[in-house]
């Protein structure tokens, strides 16, 4: 038996294809918030873009 609680659990696989669009999003904010300048693309497994940002 251990004493303390139980360390945080590691996640062994890749975040969901689903997650992709919403950390882009929080990605441009962060980098809008500090002011920086920035091109980010999102594509899809064939390569196909999906998405680009600009600022």
């Amino acid at each position: 038996m251990r004493d303390g609680p139980d360390p945080p659990r590691r996640r062994d696989r890749p975040p969901e294809r689903s997650d992709s669009p919403h950390r882009l999003d929080a990605l441009a904010t962060l980098l809008t918030r500090f002011g920086l300048p920035y091109t980010l693309e999102l594509y899809a497994e064939d390569g196909t873009l999906l998405r680009e940002l600009r600022r």
